[in-house]
C-alpha cells in the first residue's frame, strides 16, 4: 500500500507515533567498538558542532530556524501512524525552502561522498523523510541539504538533494511497513511472554516456611508499584521468593528484572534459580560481570586499533548471528559470554550488555545501577527503568557502596604517576599536561604545608574549593585535545594509546570536580586522607538522596537481607518514605536445632585487646576441641585475626582441636576462594576456618548441610575509627542525635548477624553460634539480636561456661 496524504478519517484506527530516526536508523550491522571515553568525547564533539553550526546559520541568515518539529499522520494497515521528528534547520525562503540536516565527521568530504553515492545511506534517508514531512505539512517542495562539519577543523561539506515526492513516498512506505512488521512481531513476542508468565511455576516442588508470605508481599508491592523492604533469616530462600513473582510480573507487563548483588556466589544462585523457572522455556536472563573480568584482550583497552575484539565488532556480530545463538541458550552466565565472545572474536563484555538489552532478567553488581561512572545507561536510563523491577540482594551493603561511589579520592599517588609518565615526553600537548599536573600537585602540597601545627589529619577544604574548580576548564581542554589526537593522530602525535594514565586521571578529576561543584553542606565534607592513599576526598555522608533518586526511577524496588532492621533506620538510609512497607519474617527453622551462646568472659574493645588476645585464643581452641564438624571463626579485622593466630596452640600435626586450619587472606583471587570452600565441602575431614566479619566467607556464601556446624563471632565488628567514619558519626549526631549508634553499632552488628547466619540454612541443619565479648551481653548491642535467638530476653543467652554449654548442646543433639 502506498503512503497517501492523510485526508482520510483515522479516528477508528489505532494511533501510533514513531520518530524519524527510529524509522531510518538501523542497529549497527558494521563497524567497530569505540572505547567508552572516546565514544563519550565523540558524542560531545558532535553536539558542539551542531550547536555552533546552527548558531552561525542564525547569525548569517534571519530566515534560518533551528530545531523545527515536523509531523504527519499516515493511515496504513489499520493504523494511524504519526511520523514526527525535529529537523536541525529550515531556511524559510518563500516558495523555495531548504530543509537541513547537520552531521559531524573527522573527514567531512569523505562522509559527504559516501552519502552522495549511496541512496540508502541513513543520513540521506533521514533528510528525505524530513523533506516529505515538510511538503505534507506546508505544501511546499523543499530542497534538502546535508551539511557535514569537520570535528577538528570546522571544515564544511554540503550535499544537496532535490525533492522527489514519488521516491520519498516509496521510501517511507517501505520503512513504515518494516516498522509495523517489527511492531507486530514485538506484540507477538509480548503475547508469548504473557502466556509464559501464566505458565510460570515456582521452581521447587515445595516452598519453605515463610516463602509463600514473601512471594505474596512481593506480588502486592509490584502490582501497586511500591517499594518493599524484607528482613528474613538466612536460609529462608529469599532469592527465589523475590525472583519468581518479579519475573512473572515482568513477563506479563513487558518489563525487565534487575537483580543486584555484591557477591559472585549470589549471581550463580540467581542464575540457577532462573534456569529452573519455566521448565524447558525459562525466562531470558544475563549475568553481567565487570569489564575487566570479561576482557579477552591482553590489556583492557576498548579501541579497534588496540583490540581485535573491538575491531569490526558489529560486523562480526551480524555475520555470526551471535545474539540469536545466545537467545537459544536463554539463561547466560559470564563464562558463556567470555567463551562465545572469544570464539567469534567479539568483546565479551559488550556482548553481555547487548544480550542483557533483550533479557527478561539481568543479574549484576550494585555499581551498574548506582555508580554514575559505570551505570548501564542503555539499560537503566530513566525511560526504560520505569518498566523495570529492581531487586537488591544483601541490601544492608547498599548504603556503603553508594557512599563509596560518591566519595572519590583525588590521590597524590595517581597524580605523581601521571607526572612521572609525562616528565620525559617532548610533544607540546604532553608538556602542557605535565604543567597542569605539576600545578595541581603544587596546589595540594601547598595547602598541606600551610596547615597549622597540630591540626588533625583531616580538614575542611573551604580554601581550596574555588581553586580546584578553576582548574576544570584547563583539564577539560587538555582531555579534549588528547582524545582528538587519539582518534585522528594529530601532527607529531605519539600514537596515543587510549589506556595511558592521563585520560583516566582527567576523567576522574572531572567527576571529582562535578561533585565538588554540587556540594551540599549537610552531605559532603573534604579532608586529606593519611596513610597509603593520601589526597583530597569528597565524602558522601548521607547516601539517601542518591539512593532514593535512583530508586524512584524504577517501577518497584524490593530490598532484602537478613539484617534490615530496625526498619526506620533503613528507610532513612535508603531515602524512603516513613510508610514504606517492611516485611519481617521469623526464622522457619526449629529453635531446638540452634544454640546461641554469649561468652562475656573476654573483652574485645580496642583498648583491651592486647590483654585479651591470649584468652581469646585459648577459648577458640577449647571450643574447637568440643565442636563436631567444621567451625567458622570470624574476627573484627585481619589485624585482630593475626594477633590471635600468634597466641593459638597448634597440635603436632598443625591442627587445632583435631581440625585442619584454613585462614582467609586479605586479598584472595576467586580460584583461591573457591579452593578453600571446596576443602570445607570435604566431609572426610573437619576444618577450622579463620576469617573476618563482613568478608567474602562471612556474607553471601552458603554452607549447606554439614559444611558449617558452628560459628564463633569475636566481638561486634565495628567499623574502624578513621576520619570518614568520625565525620559520619558527627553528621548523624547532629541530625538524628545518635551518631555512634548509626555510624558504628548498626553496621557492626549487621556483620555479626550476617556471620552468625552461615550456620542454619535448612530445617535439618544443627549448629552453634558463639558470640565472644562482653559487649554482646550489654545494650544496645544485644537489642539488635534477631528476635528468634531468644525466648524472653537476650540476657538468657549468656553462658558462664561457654565450652560446657556448647558440649551440652551436642550431647543433647
Amino acid at each position: 500500500m502506498a503512503v497517501r496524504r492523510s485526508h482520510f478519517p483515522v479516528s477508528d484506527m489505532e494511533a501510533i507515533t514513531v520518530g524519524v530516526r527510529e524509522l531510518v536508523a538501523e542497529e549497527p550491522v558494521a563497524g567497530s567498538l569505540m572505547g567508552g571515553g572516546q565514544a563519550i568525547e565523540r558524542a560531545r564533539l558532535g553536539s558542539e558542532a551542531h550547536r555552533e553550526t546552527q548558531t552561525s546559520a542564525r547569525e548569517n541568515d534571519p530566515d534560518y530556524r533551528a530545531e523545527v518539529m515536523l509531523s504527519h499522520t499516515f493511515p496504513m494497515r489499520g493504523y494511524a501512524v504519526t511520523v514526527r521528528g525535529r529537523v536541525d534547520g529550515v531556511l524559510e525562503r518563500g516558495d523555495a525552502p531548504v530543509v537541513e540536516e547537520i552531521k559531524s565527521s573527522f573527514a567531512p568530504r569523505a562522509a559527504a561522498g559516501r552519502a552522495g553515492a549511496d541512496p540508502e545511506h541513513p543520513h540521506r534517508l533521514q533528510l528525505v523523510c524530513y523533506q516529505l514531512l515538510y511538503f505534507l505539512e506546508r505544501d511546499l517542495r523543499p530542497l534538502g541539504r546535508l551539511v557535514y562539519v569537520g570535528l577538528t577543523d570546522g571544515a564544511r561539506e554540503e550535499l544537496y538533494l532535490e525533492f522527489d515526492e514519488s521516491a520519498a513516498r516509496r521510501m517511507l512506505d517501505l520503512r513504515l511497513n518494516a516498522y509495523l512488521h517489527r511492531l507486530e512481531a514485538g506484540r507477538k513476542e509480548a503475547a508469548a511472554k504473557q502466556r509464559q508468565a501464566t505458565g510460570l511455576t515456582f521452581p521447587f516442588s515445595q516452598r519453605r516456611p515463610g516463602q509463600s508470605e514473601m512471594v505474596a508481599a512481593v506480588e502486592e508491592a509490584l502490582e501497586a508499584g511500591e517499594s518493599l523492604l524484607i528482613s528474613a533469616p538466612t536460609g529462608i530462600g529469599k532469592t527465589v521468593a523475590a525472583l519468581y513473582p518479579a519475573v512473572k510480573h515482568a513477563l506479563a507487563h513487558g518489563g525487565t528484572v534487575f537483580f543486584l548483588t555484591a557477591k559472585t556466589t549470589q549471581q550463580a544462585i540467581a542464575l540457577e534459580t532462573l534456569r529452573r523457572m519455566g521448565g524447558d522455556d525459562p525466562p531470558r536472563a544475563a549475568a553481567v560481570r565487570a569489564r575487566e573480568k570479561l576482557c579477552a584482550n591482553d590489556r583492557v583497552v576498548c579501541h579497534p586499533a588496540h583490540c581485535a575484539y573491538a575491531r569490526d565488532y558489529y560486523s562480526k556480530m551480524a555475520q555470526g548471528r551471535v545474539l540469536e545463538q545466545l537467545a537459544e541458550r536463554r539463561v547466560v552466565g559470564s563464562e558463556v559470554f567470555f567463551d562465545v565472545g572469544k570464539s567469534h572474536e567479539v568483546c565479551p563484555f559488550e556482548l553481555s550488555l547487548d544480550y542483557a538489552g533483550q533479557a527478561d532478567a539481568v543479574i549484576c553488581d550494585y555499581n551498574y545501577v548506582f555508580d554514575p561512572r559505570v551505570r548501564l545507561r542503555r539499560l537503566v536510563d530513566e525511560g526504560s527503568a520505569r518498566r523495570a523491577l529492581l531487586i537488591v540482594d544483601e541490601a544492608h551493603n547498599l548504603a556503603d557502596r553508594v557512599r563509596g561511589a560518591y566519595s572519590p579520592l583525588l590521590g597524590e599517588r595517581q597524580l605523581g604517576e601521571l607526572i612521572q609518565d609525562h616528565e620525559n615526553r617532548a610533544h607540546p600537548l604532553d608538556r602542557r599536561i605535565l604543567e597542569a599536573a605539576l600545578g595541581l600537585q603544587s596546589l595540594l602540597l601547598r595547602h598541606r604545608e600551610d596547615r597549622p601545627a597540630g591540626e588533625p589529619a583531616e580538614w575542611e577544604l573551604v580554601p581550596l574549593r574555588e581553586e580546584l574548580l578553576a582548574c576544570g576548564a584547563q583539564w577539560e581542554a587538555l582531555l579534549h585535545e588528547h582524545m582528538l589526537e587519539g582518534m585522528t593522530g594529530g601532527q607529531g602525535a605519539p600514537g596515543r594509546p587510549p589506556d595511558e594514565p592521563f585520560p583516566r586521571f582527567a576523567r576522574h578529576f572531572a567527576f571529582y570536580l562535578d561533585l565538588l561543584a554540587r556540594e551540599k553542606e549537610d552531605t559532603t565534607y573534604f579532608y586529606r586522607a593519611e596513610g597509603a592513599e593520601t589526597g583530597l576526598q569528597t565524602v558522601c555522608l548521607d547516601p539517601a538522596p542518591r539512593i532514593g533518586d535512583m530508586w524512584r526511577r524504577f517501577h518497584s524496588v524490593v530490598a532484602m537481607s537478613a539484617t534490615l532492621e530496625p526498619a526506620e533506620y533503613y528507610r532513612g538510609l535508603f531515602g524512603l518514605d516513613a510508610d514504606t512497607p517492611h516485611l519481617t519474617l521469623p526464622s522457619p527453622f526449629p529453635a531446638a536445632n540452634r544454640r546461641v551462646i554469649v561468652a562475656p568472659q573476654v573483652d574485645t574493645r580496642y583498648k583491651a585487646r592486647q590483654a585479651n588476645y591470649a584468652p581469646i585464643a585459648r577459648l577458640v581452641v577449647d571450643l574447637a576441641a568440643r565442636q563436631p564438624g567444621n567451625l567458622l571463626v570470624f574476627f573484627p579485622s585481619f589485624a585482630f585475626l593475626k594477633a590471635v593466630w600468634g597466641q593459638m596452640t597448634f597440635g603436632p600435626d598443625g591442627t587445632i582441636g583435631g581440625k585442619i586450619v584454613l585462614r582467609q587472606e586479605s586479598r584472595m583471587a576467586e580460584p583461591e576462594r573457591e579452593a578453600l570452600l571446596e576443602r570445607l565441602r570435604d566431609a572426610t575431614a573437619e576444618h577450622l576456618l579463620l576469617g573476618v566479619q563482613g568478608g567474602i566467607f562471612a556474607e553471601g556464601v552458603d554452607y549447606p548441610g554439614t559444611m558449617a556446624q558452628g560459628v564463633i563471632v569475636i566481638g561486634p565488628g565495628l567499623p574502624m575509627v578513621e576520619p570518614t567514619r568520625e565525620r559520619l558519626a558527627a553528621y548523624y549526631e547532629e541530625h538524628l542525635g545518635s551518631g555512634f549508634t548509626h555510624a558504628y553499632i548498626y553496621p557492626g552488628m549487621q556483620r555479626v548477624v550476617q556471620a552468625a547466619g552461615r550456620v542454619i540454612r535448612s530445617g535439618q541443619d544443627r549448629g552453634v553460634i558463639v558470640l565472644l565479648g562482653r559487649r554482646f551481653a550489654q545494650a544496645p548491642y544485644n537489642r539488635l539480636f534477631p528476635r528468634e535467638w531468644y525466648v524472653d530476653h537476650p540476657g538468657e543467652l549468656v553462658a558462664e561456661d561457654p565450652v560446657r554449654a556448647l558440649a551440652e548442646f551436642w550431647e543433647d543433639a
